[in-house]
């Protein structure tokens, strides 16, 4: 994967890459996609200088190892969930979680951990579910007490599209509004795996989105290097200024290729299936679960 780093050399990318996670695998592809195609070089970080040999010296010094008894230790919080795959706080100050469910369904937990058996939202008729596909993540606005704001990424149905979407809370703060759903953006996958899915708002307040390579094996439809297609990247968006022209959103100055050169929502490119990414609270570094192609890592 890389990460163009040259408006904003302090930021890296920490990648963690699981193979054991619970969509893993690779499904036969259907026809390419049909977003423009390109073939560029990987882009090398202007802070960077290329070197003929790796160094064998890592940079830092790796932490030190754990030590002591162990201290965690597992305990049933509710039950009752049909296929949970994300778990959020709205940071609402209510201490409620929001388990996201494949099948289209978003449940709250209550501070004192019981499930309301009515959803939160209920998008099922919008979405495709099943192996990889379905709803697939949840962000909700750093300032959600205030705008009641929130952002899903799910599966189309039937197109089968990579898709956004931004919803409101109703009058009545247990329940969305499912008419206020508005589409951010859609982008057609050519197979039915890599769909990624994850959301995350960074610590600059954009909108980090994560989408797989459209599927197949290998990069079979080279989405990896194409900086027109929008899959196979890590997206940075703001939701919150004024929408950039034929967008329903802004784009963040500091992008790799705000000014041109690739789709101007790229933060990073060059990854299989993001599955899963989320913020170090500490360092305000990103970290992602890419899903690997076998035994061993990209």
């Amino acid at each position: 994967m890389t990460h163009p780093s040259g408006r904003r050399s302090a930021r890296r990318l920490a990648l963690f890459i699981g193979a054991a996670v619970l969509f893993a695998g690779c499904v036969a592809g259907s026809p390419s996609p049909s977003l423009p195609t390109a073939s560029p070089s990987a882009v090398v970080p202007e802070s960077v200088a290329p070197s003929v040999a790796p160094s064998l010296t890592p940079s830092e010094p790796p932490p030190p190892l754990a030590s002591g008894p162990d201290s965690v230790t597992l305990q049933p919080v509710t039950s009752g969930l049909d296929r949970p795959l994300g778990v959020e706080n709205a940071g609402d100050g209510s201490g409620r979680l929001f388990v996201v469910e494949q099948n289209g369904q978003i449940h709250a937990i209550s501070a004192s951990g019981e499930l309301d058996p009515d959803p939160f939202l209920d998008i099922s008729s919008l979405v495709l579910a099943g192996g990889e596909r379905g709803l697939l993540g949840l962000a909700f606005h750093p300032d959600y007490g205030q705008n009641r704001r929130f952002f899903v990424a799910y599966t189309s149905r039937p197109s089968g599209a990579n898709t956004v979407a931004e919803y409101r809370v109703s009058q009545d703060p247990a329940r969305a509004d499912p008419a206020s759903g508005r589409i951010l953006f859609a982008v057609p996958d050519p197979a039915a795996n890599h769909n990624g899915g994850s959301l995350a708002f960074g610590p600059d307040g954009y909108l980090y989105i994560a989408m797989g390579d459209g599927g197949g094996q290998n990069d079979q439809f080279g989405n990896g290097q194409n900086l027109n297609s929008l899959l196979a990247k890590i997206l940075r968006i703001d939701v919150d200024a004024a929408p950039a022209a034929g967008r329903t959103y802004a784009i963040p100055p500091a992008n790799p290729f705000a000014g041109g050169g690739g789709a101007p929502e790229i933060w990073a490119y060059g990854v299989r299936n993001p599955w899963r990414i989320t913020f170090d609270r500490a360092l305000g570094e990103l970290f992602m679960g890419d899903v690997g192609g076998g035994a061993w890592e990209e």
